[in-house]
């Protein structure tokens, strides 16, 4: 059986409280947590992202702008170019965010994981925006195309 490599047992130990105490087995707290980014230094880069957000825009149940408040809305930054889209209510939830422009940022500068990236943007979305049961993805995952109209 091949030995498990401590990038995947920190993914596993990120991942599931239930699975921490095995990993803590074959390796050190440290270790596993060497790498580990903080929800504290999560939060700032995250509100930092949501600060660039300057522009706002109410969608349609088709994702189409509307000139009337909806359920739904699209932040861009000042250039113009969405950042994310949230449902609020209804029957599925969401926070949409742009691949480039909000999560390829925490890739780059903590080297995180998609799952570590979801757990801890989970928690800023119920503080920010009081969803706690939202469906978190990026523009790779939902294959939407946003114009930069």
């Amino acid at each position: 059986m091949p030995e498990l490599t401590i990038e995947e047992a920190r993914k596993i130990y990120a991942s599931s409280d239930e699975m921490k105490s095995l990993m803590l087995t074959k390796f050190t707290k440290e270790d596993l947590e060497k790498h580990a980014v903080t929800q504290e230094e999560f939060d700032e880069t995250f509100l930092k992202l949501l600060g660039q957000c300057t522009k706002i825009a109410f969608l349609n149940e088709y994702g189409e702008k509307s000139n009337l408040p909806t359920n739904t809305i699209e932040l861009r930054n000042s250039n113009n170019e969405w950042m994310i889209d949230i449902k609020f209510t209804g029957k599925n939830k969401r926070f949409w965010v742009s691949h480039y422009r909000v999560w390829k940022i925490f890739v780059d500068t903590y080297s995180m994981y998609d799952i570590d990236i979801q757990r801890l943007m989970k928690n800023q979305v119920n503080i920010q925006f009081g969803l706690d049961d939202v469906t978190i993805k990026t523009d790779y995952d939902i294959c939407r195309i946003h114009g930069e109209d």
